[in-house]
């Protein structure tokens, strides 16, 4: 029941079998292979997807893994049957008939320990065939005063990238961990070959996390914890409206440049059942020079402060 779905009530009956083999064949080879059934009853719409992932240790401290998994998504009643003014921007138009989404996933992997230290290395690439999402907004009639916002499937989109990561940890109590990850988005298009305004910024190519920490237990009833970790992003542009209330204006590319965010935190640790936590956020006060949907929303350094009691402990 909701008052934004056309016609008021809607019903659907859902429901999903699945299945799951683990398989050490060998001390060096395992694989996992999955089958999954969904059923939705409006519209009789049913899928099955597998998945399949492999491993392989060549070493004892040397994994590789490889995997396989298809996807799939029916639209909710939500997508097919939604009819409402959004805030006098445009009305959302469900799709009755929307077809669902199935999407490829491939992904492969290594990991490497050796004592203090750990190293991973991943790539993946995903196909979505009808990927469900809004399309580009229009009027129905000249006389329209609002747009209309329609669901839709988009032609096949993908996504590829991959992650390069390294962490530490010394008996001294210093950690430290980096990771990079590269992705690269297909721009989405409707069937009639309309590029979509995309309702998020697209995904920053480049993403760098850095995180460095002491961590040290000084005596039975005092330790802590000090930490530094930051974000590096780069820049990315992205496809917008001119003006939100009149699409017709058409649309501008906005640039939103590279940015960086740190944290400086400490948590305190006294007796067994109390923690001291502060942080300052932000440490460096970015500000975006434009506020979009995903953008951050700092607006300086934030300063925080806790304190957490476990009662259990205290008993």
């Amino acid at each position: 029941y909701n008052t934004n779905l056309e016609g008021e009530t809607r019903k659907q009956n859902s429901f999903d079998v699945f299945a799951q083999y683990d398989w050490h064949i060998t001390y060096k080879w395992e694989a996992v292979a999955a089958l999954r059934y969904d059923y939705f009853s409006d519209g009789r719409d049913s899928h099955v997807t597998p998945k399949l992932n492999i491993c392989y240790k060549p070493l004892y401290n040397l994994a590789i893994r490889a995997g396989y998994g298809m996807g799939f998504r029916a639209p909710t009643l939500k997508e097919k049957y939604y009819n409402f003014d959004m805030s006098g921007i445009w009305i959302v138009e469900g799709n009755a008939n929307l077809k669902s989404e199935v999407s490829h996933n491939f992904n492969l992997s290594a990991e490497y320990t050796k004592g203090h230290y750990n190293f991973t290395a991943s790539m993946y690439y995903n196909k979505v065939k009808n990927k469900l999402s809004t399309s580009a907004p229009y009027f129905k009639s000249p006389t329209d005063k609002l747009p209309y916002l329609p669901y839709s499937n988009l032609d096949d989109y993908s996504v590829c990238g991959g992650e390069i990561g390294a962490q530490a940890r010394w008996n001294n109590g210093l950690g430290a961990r980096f990771t990079y990850a590269y992705t690269k988005e297909q721009l989405a298009k409707d069937k009639k070959g309309n590029t979509i305004n995309n309702q998020y910024i697209p995904a920053r190519e480049h993403a760098l996390n850095v995180r460095v920490d002491y961590d040290r237990q000084f005596t039975k009833h005092y330790g802590m914890n000090i930490g530094l970790q930051g974000r590096v992003l780069s820049g990315v542009k992205n496809v917008e409206y001119k003006d939100y209330y009149d699409v017709s204006q058409g649309t501008v590319s906005v640039s939103y440049p590279a940015y960086t965010i740190w944290k400086l935190s400490l948590s305190q640790r006294i007796g067994k059942a109390v923690k001291v936590n502060a942080a300052l956020d932000n440490l460096f006060g970015y500000k975006p020079k434009y506020y979009y949907l995903n953008s951050p929303i700092t607006d300086g350094v934030t300063f925080q402060v806790g304190m957490s009691i476990d009662i259990d402990k205290l008993l």
